[in-house]
């Protein structure tokens, strides 16, 4: 028998909370090399303007599941009111390799990929970071905001999009839903200047943050492939880190612009997570932090939503 997990059901299961700590399980298992990770497969389909890209992984050690998700992301999708992210998630057991579930991966993404800053950010931010600008008041700007609230006590939170109304609505949101101080920003800068973490979650391709903005102990933070941050950035900050090489060097175009080799970055999350190399040394450091998303993130945050389904009785059993 199959589980199977709508949405409705993956979100009655997943919290920030819970995601923070299985993708940081996630991350740790493949610090310690039991994780299985294969290069990234990307179907561009011009004609419409998207792109659908499935990502596998075994993740072993304590989690001992492989998830396989199928992604998919179409921008002009907005137009006709509909999301532009969609995914599912299928779970293996990896000894027989039959399924054992299926589910709703849009909320699972959405959660993961903010889950991964946030265990960044526990190991590359200031401890008493309170300060966060975020760039992108959609989906992401929400679920990262919720999962840096998990791990710092914030103070102010700067939101700037290019769209004045998403902005407004992202702070009347937010704000009462966390109780935080959000103040909507009309400038790049307003939202750089004097913040302790940055957070970059957009599908434009401009620069929002620029070197001249940043300060001693900052932590950047940008997700994704497309150009947000000066290219003059990677080159000044003091530990530049990366979620995956393999996979950000194909894609991110801040390295693929400044021809970043291996040996200028720093470390990959998951040697520091796995404690192979040190996080954060002292509140001075300027840390760039670059993620584009890993198969062990899914692997992590689905397994914890199948077990937590089955506990609560939420699902559908379907025939295999």
């Amino acid at each position: 028998m199959i589980l199977y997990l709508s949405q409705e059901g993956v979100k009655k299961c997943l919290t920030a909370k819970d995601a923070i700590e299985a993708v940081e399980e996630g991350i740790r298992v493949l610090g310690q090399g039991e994780a299985i990770q294969p290069p990234k497969i990307y179907m561009e389909i011009e004609k419409y303007h998207g792109f659908i890209k499935p990502m596998i992984a075994y993740a072993g050690g304590s989690l001992n599941v492989s998830a396989t998700k199928n992604f998919s992301f179409f921008p002009e999708n907005r137009k006709y009111g509909r999301p532009t992210i969609s995914a599912i998630i299928i779970l293996n057991d990896p000894q027989t390799g039959a399924p054992l579930a299926i589910m709703d991966g849009t909320w699972i993404t959405a959660l993961r990929t903010a889950a991964t800053t946030a265990v960044a950010a526990k190991y590359l931010a200031k401890r008493n970071s309170e300060v966060v600008g975020i760039f992108g008041a959609g989906v992401q700007g929400r679920s990262h905001l919720m999962c840096l609230n998990e791990m710092f006590t914030l103070k102010s939170v700067r939101i700037a999009d290019i769209s004045k109304e998403y902005r407004n609505q992202f702070a009347e949101e937010m704000s009462k839903k966390l109780g935080l101080d959000i103040t909507p920003v009309d400038s790049n800068e307003q939202a750089v200047r004097g913040a302790d973490i940055v957070v970059t979650v957009t599908t434009g391709s401009e620069v929002l943050v620029k070197k001249e903005w940043v300060k001693p102990g900052m932590l950047i933070a940008k997700v994704g492939s497309y150009q947000e941050v000066d290219l003059g950035i990677p080159g000044m900050v003091d530990k530049l880190v990366v979620d995956y090489w393999e996979y950000v060097i194909h894609r991110v175009q801040e390295l693929i612009k400044t021809n970043t080799k291996r040996d200028d970055v720093y470390a990959e999350l998951a040697e520091i997570v796995a404690g192979r190399k040190k996080g954060r040394e002292n509140d001075t450091e300027k840390v760039l932090f670059i993620s584009i998303g890993m198969g062990v993130e899914d692997a992590g945050a689905a397994l914890h939503t199948y077990k937590r389904a089955k506990e609560l009785g939420i699902g559908q059993y379907l025939e295999a």
